[in-house]
């Protein structure tokens, strides 16, 4: 063997190697009740460019998993890895282990028994997932029509939260007018009441101006009664003394 041949040999073997090192194991791991292969490295590149570098040992079943459900694809350390739904048919201690763990996970994460919460959400539909891989595996047909009913219902769900968030948003915009009526009917009633109050003063305050003006009236009609009656007095002592005067000069007149 030629020394260049030799050099292009342990080339080749330090290449390997330093294949080898790069395709290291992922530290991602996908928590999900749905059922996925070991990852595989897709490609080195950092642009995306899909240059695969390793091939799954054992070839795809018959059945077409990934048109049911799409591969998780993910990217580490500049490498670009993807993991496939797996394939393996379920037993019954799968389906009695997935039931379990969806409990377990379901109070491990804190789901709400009642009401709209985002993790049980989360946690049934990866249940879902998994029973239409179960029973995508066994027939593809019915897989398919699972997924359907899923998508389906997804599809009922989504307008009836458009519908509840439209429903709610009305609600908050007929709450926020209906406060802003009662604001200005509470501030009208605020001005009418001070208007109210007002009147009530100057109603007072004419009562009060009223009993001393009818006060003065009454000493002003005793005082002219008292004249009045000063002055007839006065008069009818005059005229007493006018007849006496007349009744001397009379008899005067007759001596």
């Amino acid at each position: 063997v030629s020394t260049q041949s030799t050099w292009d040999i342990c080339n080749m073997s330090t290449a390997k190697k330093d294949e080898v090192k790069e395709r290291k194991s992922p530290t991602t791991v996908v928590t999900s009740l749905l059922k996925y292969d070991t990852p595989f490295l897709v490609s080195t590149n950092n642009k995306g460019d899909a240059t695969p570098l390793e091939k799954k040992e054992e070839e795809k079943t018959k059945v077409s998993i990934d048109k049911l459900l799409p591969s998780f694809k993910f990217k580490e350390n500049g490498q670009e890895w993807q993991q496939d739904v797996s394939q393996t048919p379920a037993t019954r201690d799968d389906v009695i282990n997935l039931e379990k763990e969806l409990s377990k996970r379901l109070k491990a994460e804190g789901a709400k028994e009642t009401g709209i919460c985002p993790i049980r959400e989360k946690l049934y539909t990866q249940c879902f997932d998994e029973l239409i891989r179960q029973i995508g595996i066994q027939c593809f047909e019915r897989g398919y029509v699972l997924r359907d009913v899923r998508d389906t219902f997804f599809e009922m769900r989504d307008k009836y939260r458009e519908l509840c968030e439209s429903m709610l948003g009305y609600g908050i915009r007929r709450c926020i007018q209906g406060e802003a009526k009662h604001n200005a009917i509470s501030q009208q009633i605020q001005k009418l009441e001070e208007e109210c109050t007002l009147l009530v003063k100057t109603v007072e305050e004419l009562g009060k101006e009223a009993i001393e003006k009818e006060e003065k009236a009454a000493q002003e009609d005793e005082r002219l009664e008292k004249e009045h009656a000063s002055f007839v007095e006065d008069k009818k002592t005059k005229i007493a003394k006018y007849k006496n005067d007349i009744k001397e000069e009379l008899l005067r007149a007759k001596h």
